[in-house]
Parts: C-alpha cells; sequence; structure tokens
C-alpha cells in the first residue's frame, strides 16, 4: 500500500508555490520597468536611446555575453516557451496586453527593433513620419492643376467680353447688287460730266458693267482699254477713276492693279505665275486693271484665258480691264474700218510668236470681245481729275 502510494506520488505534477509565483510576477514588473524604459529609448526621449547611451542604463554587448547563458535562460516544457522568445510574450503570464492609461503605445502597434538593442522591440515614432510630411508642402500637381484652371479662366472670361462686344457692336449692313449698281451709274455719271469721251464708249461701259451686276452673273466682264499714243495720260486716268468707282459702290478696300511694263520678267512662265498671284486678289476685288499686256508673252498671256473664261473664270462677278497700247494717233485709230480688228489683230500678231493660231483665237476672242478707244482729254483734266502723287 505504501508502495502504490509513493508510485502515485511520483507520478503527480509538482505544484508551483506561492512564492515561486511571485518570483515570476516580480521578475515580470522588472521586465516591464525595462520595457518602458525601452519604450521611452525613442526620438520623444533622446537620453535613453541607445544611440545616445548613458553609463549604467544600458549594459556593454561584453558584459551581456558574459553574463547571458543558454542553460540559464531556458525554459523547460511548453509553460516556459522558447529563449528566443520576445519580451512581450515573457510578461503576457502576469500582465495582459492592453494600452496603459499613462498614455504609452499599444502593444498591438507594430514596432521595429533599433539599432544597438538586440533582443528588444520598440515602437516607431510614427509621428516623425507624419512631420516630415507636412513639410514638404502641396505636390507639385495641384499647382499646375490650380495654374491650368486660372488660364482657362482668363481665356473664358476674354471669350465672354469679345462676345459682349460684338453684340453691341452694330452689324455693318450689306448692300444689295441693286444698291451697288445704282450707286456705281451715279458715279460713273459724275464722271461723265467731267470729260468730253464720245457716247459710244459710255454705253459700251455701261453695258458691259450691267452683266456682272446681278447676284450671280455667268462671267465676268472684260473691257480692253485701247489706248494711242497720245491718249496715255487720258488712259491710265479714265480706267483708275472707273475702277475707283466700282471699288466704292462694292465698298472694297482697294482694286488690283499689275504694270507689266514696271515689273518686265523675261521668263515667261514667271511672269505666267505672277500675273497670276495678283488675280487671285479678285477674291476680295471687283475690279483688276492690267497695263501694257502687249508686252506680256504668249504662254505668260495663256492665264488671261482662265479668268476671262465665260463659264469656268474663278471669279465672275468682277470687272478685268486689259490696257494695250497701240501705234498711231487717236484720229488715226478711230478713222479704222474697225475698232475690234485693230485690237484683235495686233494681239494675234504679238501672242502669234509663240503660240498656235489656235490658242491664240482662244484667248483674243475673250480679251477683245469688247474693246473701247479712249480719247485724249486736256491737260488741267487730267491734272485735274488725276493729280500727279
Amino acid at each position: 500500500m505504501s508502495g502504490q502510494s509513493l508510485h502515485t506520488h511520483s507520478q503527480a505534477a509538482p505544484k508551483k508555490s506561492p512564492n515561486s509565483q511571485r518570483v515570476r510576477c516580480s521578475l515580470s514588473e522588472s521586465e516591464e520597468v525595462s520595457g518602458d524604459e525601452v519604450d521611452n529609448a525613442t526620438s520623444k526621449f533622446p537620453r535613453n536611446s541607445p544611440l545616445h547611451p548613458s553609463p549604467g542604463v544600458y549594459p556593454t554587448l561584453d558584459h551581456l555575453d558574459e553574463n547571458w547563458s543558454p542553460i540559464s535562460n531556458s525554459r523547460s516544457g511548453s509553460e516556459h516557451g522558447s529563449p528566443y522568445e520576445s519580451y512581450s510574450s515573457s510578461r503576457s503570464e502576469c500582465y495582459p496586453q492592453t494600452t496603459p492609461t499613462s498614455g504609452k503605445k499599444s502593444r498591438k502597434d507594430p514596432v521595429t527593433p533599433i539599432k544597438g538593442s538586440p533582443g528588444k522591440k520598440i515602437d516607431t515614432d510614427v509621428h516623425e513620419g507624419i512631420s516630415t510630411q507636412s513639410h514638404r508642402g502641396a505636390s507639385p500637381l495641384l499647382y499646375i492643376f490650380v495654374f491650368t484652371l486660372g488660364i482657362v479662366g482668363v481665356l473664358l472670361l476674354q471669350f465672354k467680353l469679345m462676345n459682349e462686344e460684338t453684340k453691341i457692336a452694330p452689324a455693318k449692313q450689306m448692300k444689295s447688287i441693286k444698291e451697288i449698281h445704282s450707286d456705281l451709274k451715279s458715279k460713273l455719271r459724275l464722271l461723265n460730266q467731267e470729260l468730253s469721251q464720245p457716247r459710244e464708249l459710255w454705253v459700251q461701259l455701261i453695258g458691259q458693267l450691267g452683266s456682272v451686276m446681278v447676284d450671280k452673273p455667268q462671267q465676268p466682264a472684260v473691257l480692253l482699254v485701247v489706248m494711242p499714243q497720245d491718249s496715255k495720260a487720258t488712259a491710265v486716268c479714265l480706267v483708275h477713276k472707273i475702277a475707283e468707282a466700282i471699288r466704292d459702290a462694292f465698298e472694297d478696300t482697294r482694286f488690283v492693279m499689275y504694270d507689266a511694263h514696271t515689273n518686265r520678267i523675261t521668263d515667261p512662265r514667271a511672269l505666267k505665275r505672277e500675273i497670276d498671284e495678283s488675280l487671285q486678289n479678285l477674291s476680295q476685288a471687283h475690279a483688276a486693271v492690267v497695263h501694257h499686256i502687249e508686252e506680256v508673252p504668249g504662254q505668260a498671256a495663256m492665264i488671261f484665258h482662265a479668268y476671262c473664261d465665260n463659264e469656268n473664270a474663278p471669279f465672275k462677278q468682277a470687272v478685268i480691264f486689259p490696257v494695250m497700247e497701240v501705234p498711231g494717233s487717236y484720229n488715226t485709230v478711230a478713222s479704222s474700218s474697225s475698232l475690234d480688228e485693230v485690237a484683235s489683230g495686233r494681239l494675234m500678231k504679238i501672242w502669234g510668236v509663240q503660240l498656235g493660231v489656235k490658242d491664240v483665237s482662244a484667248i483674243v476672242s475673250r480679251i477683245a470681245n469688247a474693246p473701247i478707244l479712249i480719247k485724249p482729254e486736256s491737260r488741267s483734266t487730267i491734272q485735274r481729275l488725276c493729280p500727279p502723287v
């Protein structure tokens, strides 16, 4: 019986004495104090930081190596855990893992080891990172957004002001073609009173101008101005006054003018291109004067075929005045059998040197269809109507 009792007693687990429990709790309290000191070893307490150790607070690594032994610090059984267990787990038997009311961080917060404190885990000062970010200022994208928004606002304001000015400014009233025609006839009537030109000239002129005084004319009006030797000054003055009357009636800013005698270009292709560029200005005008077409070579004169065509002309509501100088006096030319034959014969002879008969006939039929002969005026009349600049 005593042997059985002895056997039973040997199998029973040893009980922990109250003194042993108090020792362990006391040890945990000392570790708690050490843990609090480690918690204080942050940037908030630079004196206690391992980066600035004070004598007696943190033992040296050599001292720790001498006093520490794996055997003395090992714990047997599941009750004591691993010798490599962290500090927070060694105190969990006596104290729950809760946040103290003293303002310390919770043990549940992430901790980061600090160099110089082996085996210890302390909280990182998260406020330091927040403070660093707060000193960086606003993001560059924010400045770009604000700058772009300001530019858009200024542009919208300017656009709004321009629209208001447009609404306030009265719209320009466009004249009807009937009003334009009426104004033109009035100006030509005044010009007729200043000159002594024959009636046939005005009839021919007004008839050709009337063909383009419609909303959609079929072809431009082309009047070949025949200029004898004694009528040069009168012809230039008269054709310019008529072009100015057309300009004013349509309320244009100018009329087109090209002088082949002044612009001496030997290359026919370059001359043709230059005349073409000049006549392209009829897109913003309704009258064009081309002086000395007798000096334009045949290859360059082909450009007149396009602008004087009766169907395919690019600018049909226009009046074109080719000016041609002819030998002889006014009386000599006027006494000839036909002005058409005089004008056509001279152009056929000049342009036939470089062009074939078919091409020359096509150009002449469009340019010399309505020739007008200018009678010389007195010097005083010319100076009054066209004073020298």
